[in-house]
């Protein structure tokens, strides 16, 4: 069996082994471990409970976020607790999160598929109030009380956004 092993952002070295199937996935788990404990290490994410956090710097659709997350090994956050919505919001940013609802109006859903139970939307808000409708929600900072500042937004308005890996 071949195993590829990236040995850097452009190096990829195959290795030709007889090692099972379990063992290559478990070997490669390894590896995917160690790429990110190198990326908290060089401070690109931060940790809280047992996810880890990319915050971009950049701007870019709702699309492209995810693409973007999702090329990291991850995908763009889901709050889950009060806590975590503490955290997120004082990041000092006005981060897109992965809750939309471009399947059906008025349901919302997260990337990884879970339904909405627990909200912090901002007064007035989700409203859907642009003229393509509004699917994707960001935060708002610093305008806005931590437990309500959630904002329904268009899509394809470039905002940062926030990428996370669930761990455990």
């Amino acid at each position: 069996m071949a195993v590829s092993v990236s040995a850097g952002d452009s190096e990829t070295i195959e290795v030709e082994t007889n090692l099972s199937e379990d063992s290559a996935n478990y070997f490669n788990m390894k590896i995917n471990r160690a790429k990110k404990t190198e990326a908290v290490q060089k401070s690109e994410w931060r940790t809280f409970n047992t996810s880890l956090y990319y915050i971009s710097n950049d701007y870019k659709t709702w699309e492209d976020s995810r693409q973007d997350c999702l090329k990291r090994g991850a995908d763009l956050a889901v709050i889950n607790s009060e806590e975590e919505q503490v955290f997120i919001s004082q990041l000092n940013t006005k981060p897109r999160i992965g809750l939309i609802d471009k399947d059906s109006e008025g349901t919302w859903k997260w990337v990884d598929g879970t339904p909405l139970t627990t909200a912090f939307w901002s007064t007035e808000e989700p409203n859907d109030r642009a003229v393509d409708g509004e699917d994707c929600v960001s935060l708002y900072y610093h305008t806005q009380p931590v437990l309500k500042n959630w904002n329904d937004l268009a899509c394809n308005t470039a905002f940062m956004w926030i990428c996370e890996i669930v761990n455990g």
